[in-house]
């Protein structure tokens, strides 16, 4: 969630100009908590094919439409059981 918090502040800036692609994913003075967080999660998040599942995502945005044009919006998702194909 921090790391995504992160990307999100970085969004938000680059959406209204105050930062540029060059700085993605996190801004300057987040970047190198972005990398702790990168290493951490990736050796984490790894899918054992044995234990997963599939869901399918059904995803509402919240909130009003405030955030600049092209900032993700606050979602809600819904998980439904799906077949692995």
């Amino acid at each position: 969630m921090e790391d995504w918090t992160i990307w999100q502040r970085w969004e938000l800036a680059d959406h209204t100009g105050k930062t540029d692609l060059s700085t993605h994913p996190a801004l300057p003075d987040e970047s190198e908590r972005h990398m702790e967080l990168e290493n951490i999660l990736e050796k984490l998040l790894v899918i054992d094919p044995a234990k997963a599942v599939t869901r399918i995502a059904h995803f509402e945005a919240l909130g009003l439409e405030t955030l600049p044009k092209g900032v993700l919006r606050p979602l809600q998702v819904k998980w439904t059981e799906g077949s692995g194909t």
